[in-house]
């Protein structure tokens, strides 16, 4: 796991400390985190989030592997494609199984990439917070299947701002949601 972010990662007390409970989250060995909720990993610009989460997507003990889709992608994908991005990553958002019965097969876990950033989107004139109502939707699938969700932002765990964003109810949700990991370091690009 080391080497994959190496070079882009600036090793300090607070990354060491993030790692290793990232480490025991995702291979599920005597975590501190609540396994059962996703991750929301925050931090400033540039502090190696997308990074650590793109080195555990693909790390060779983590139990439940992950995709990471950037917030921004999924905006632009719903101005062109529309509602069907939504259900997507919510309500169909399982590994079927020859049954095709999505309440019968494991549910698919994302990491929402850069959660805050992204805007209002439009599809054929009706405006959308996508990642608001994929939340919402995610949310219902957590209750029902266990469905986890993973995000990384800016937006730290001022939940303020979150509700400024999202309104109420996300704010709400994510607390129940995710367990809250800071990446507390400078910005590593050069």
């Amino acid at each position: 796991l080391q080497n994959t972010a190496k070079k882009k990662i600036n090793y300090t007390p607070n990354t060491k400390k993030v790692i290793l409970e990232l480490s025991s989250y995702f291979s599920e060995i005597e975590s501190l985190s609540d396994l059962s909720k996703g991750i929301y990993l925050f931090g400033p610009v540039g502090s190696g989030k997308t990074t650590m989460m793109q080195a555990f997507s693909t790390w060779k003990h983590t139990k439940k592997k992950f995709n990471i889709v950037s917030t921004r992608d999924i905006q632009w994908r719903f101005t062109k494609e529309g509602y069907d991005v939504l259900v997507m990553h919510s309500t169909h958002s399982y590994e079927y199984k020859q049954n095709g019965h999505s309440r019968d097969n494991r549910p698919l876990i994302y990491c929402y990439d850069d959660f805050g950033a992204e805007g209002k989107s439009k599809h054929f004139g009706n405006d959308c917070l996508v990642i608001e109502e994929i939340l919402q939707d995610r949310y219902r699938e957590m209750q029902l299947t266990g469905m986890k969700t993973h995000v990384t932002s800016n937006l730290g765990k001022d939940w303020s701002l979150i509700e400024d964003i999202y309104g109420t109810r996300i704010r709400s949700r994510c607390r129940e949601m995710f367990n809250i990991i800071e990446l507390n370091m400078e910005d590593n690009r050069k």
